[in-house]
């Protein structure tokens, strides 16, 4: 009787120790940052005056992704009205807390990095390149 007892107990404890779901730890989604996606410009400050976009420079943008890196394409109207890249630089990015991002530049043909620090918002954020100059831009 007591094997018996033993037989069972034994038994038990083999099925109920092995679980299916200490194979499988719990997935956790990762939330992805709000800066990740495509900001185009929509607005140009001089000065804290307003400049006027045309529908060109409108497509101007950061496209942001999710890897640490970003592009920035832009576009300008040509003196024969059509409009054309102007540039595209790339780089990586880095989120510093309280809504502010690093952008660095990738080396450019003389061997140049330069950096530019953003302040986002859920629907925008600004850059500073060259002092009066002020670009926004807007989630698509």
């Amino acid at each position: 009787m007591k094997k018996l007892i033993l037989l069972l107990t034994a038994v038990t404890l083999t099925f109920t120790s092995c679980s299916s779901d200490d194979d499988n730890p719990p997935i956790q989604e990762v939330e992805e940052d709000a800066f990740v996606g495509v900001w185009s410009l929509s607005k140009a400050l001089l000065n804290d005056n307003e400049l006027p976009i045309d529908d060109c420079d409108v497509q101007s943008n950061f496209t942001i992704k999710s890897n640490g890196t970003f592009v920035e394409s832009s576009y300008t109207t040509t003196a024969a009205g059509t409009c054309e890249s102007d540039f595209a630089d790339a780089g990586t990015w880095e989120n510093l807390g309280n809504n502010t991002y690093k952008l660095k530049y990738d080396a450019d043909e003389d061997g140049d990095t330069y950096q530019e620090d953003v302040a986002v918002n859920t629907e925008s954020f600004s850059i500073f390149y060259d002092d009066p100059y002020i670009y926004v831009f807007t989630k698509n």
